[in-house]
C-alpha cells in the first residue's frame, strides 16, 4: 500500500477527509424534515394562482436555528421562477405561471448537516371556457317521459374544485361534483336524470360550473353559466273522436225531413 508523508501527506489526507465529509453531507441533506421545531414558515401558506399570471411567496426559514448564517445553507427548491435571499428570509417571484404541477421548496441546512423544509402547495387554476346544457332526447318531450340533463364543461382546471349545478328556471336540482383529480385543463361532462311533467311546458332549464379554491382563491368562487334552453311539451291526450255523434244527427236530420215531406 502506498504511503504518504510531510506536506503530500498531508494534502492527501485533507482531500479524503473533504471528500467523505462531501458525501456525507449530501447524503443526511437528501432527507427533509417536516415536522422539526424551528422550521421555515411560508407566506401564504398555500399559494392559488391563475395560469399566466403572476405570483410570489415569501419563506422566512427559521427563528434562530439557522443561524449563524455563514455556518447553514438557506434556499428554495423550484422549478419555475428565481429565489432571492435576504438574510434567513427568501423571496420566490414568477413573472408568469407556466406549470401545472410544482410545489416549491424552502428549507435551510445547518453545520450537522441537519435539513429541515416546509413545501407550499400551489393550486394553479383556469377558469371554464365554455359551458353548455342540452337535453336528451332534444325534441318536444311529453309528459311523464324521462330525459337527460347534460351539462359540458370545456377546458377547466382543476377539475377537482369543480361542482356543476342543475337548474329547472330558478329552482336548484342537483349539484354534481367531479372526482377528476387531473391538475391540467380537462373537458367534463356531468347529467343527470330528469322526469318531465306537465308543468314543465315553457319552462327554462340550464347549468352553471362553480370553481371552488378556497379562501385563498378568487372570492366569491368563480362561476360560469350555460345558456337557457325551454322545453316544449307535449300532450297525451287524444283528440276524441266525433264520428258516431256527425252520423246520428245525420239520421236525425234525415228523418225529420222525411216525416215533414210526408205530411
Amino acid at each position: 500500500m502506498m504511503k504518504f508523508t510531510g506536506c503530500l501527506g498531508i494534502m492527501v489526507s485533507s482531500l479524503i477527509l473533504l471528500l467523505v465529509c462531501s458525501l456525507t453531507f449530501f447524503s443526511c441533506v437528501s432527507s427533509c424534515d417536516y415536522s422539526c421545531p424551528d422550521k421555515p414558515v411560508m407566506t401564504p401558506s398555500r399559494l392559488v394562482v391563475k395560469f399566466g399570471d403572476p405570483t410570489s411567496a415569501t419563506c422566512v426559514a427559521c427563528q434562530k436555528t439557522c443561524f449563524p448564517l455563514d455556518d447553514g445553507i438557506i434556499n428554495m427548491e423550484v422549478s419555475l421562477g428565481t429565489p432571492n435571499k435576504n438574510g434567513s428570509t427568501v423571496t420566490w417571484t414568477v413573472n408568469q405561471m407556466t406549470e401545472w404541477d410544482l410545489t416549491p421548496k424552502c428549507y435551510y441546512t445547518t453545520i450537522m448537516n441537519y435539513q429541515c423544509c416546509t413545501d407550499l402547495p400551489v393550486t394553479v387554476y383556469k377558469p371554464p371556457e365554455s359551458v353548455s346544457f342540452s337535453l336528451n332526447p332534444s325534441g318536444p318531450l311529453t309528459e311523464g317521459s324521462e330525459v337527460t340533463l347534460q351539462c359540458d364543461v370545456q377546458d377547466v382546471a382543476p377539475a377537482g374544485n369543480l361542482t356543476v349545478t342543475f337548474y329547472r328556471g330558478h329552482t336548484l336540482l342537483d349539484q354534481v361534483k367531479s372526482n377528476n383529480h387531473t391538475k391540467k385543463p380537462v373537458n367534463e361532462i356531468f347529467s343527470m336524470s330528469y322526469n318531465s311533467t306537465k308543468e314543465d311546458n315553457g319552462v327554462q332549464f340550464w347549468c352553471e360550473a362553480k370553481l371552488e379554491l378556497g379562501a385563498e382563491g378568487p372570492q366569491p368562487p368563480l362561476v360560469v353559466k350555460s345558456k337557457e334552453t325551454t322545453v316544449d311539451l307535449v300532450t297525451n291526450s287524444k283528440p276524441t273522436d266525433d264520428a258516431p255523434s256527425r252520423k246520428l244527427c245525420r239520421f236525425i236530420l234525415c228523418l225529420t225531413l222525411l216525416v215533414s215531406a210526408s205530411v
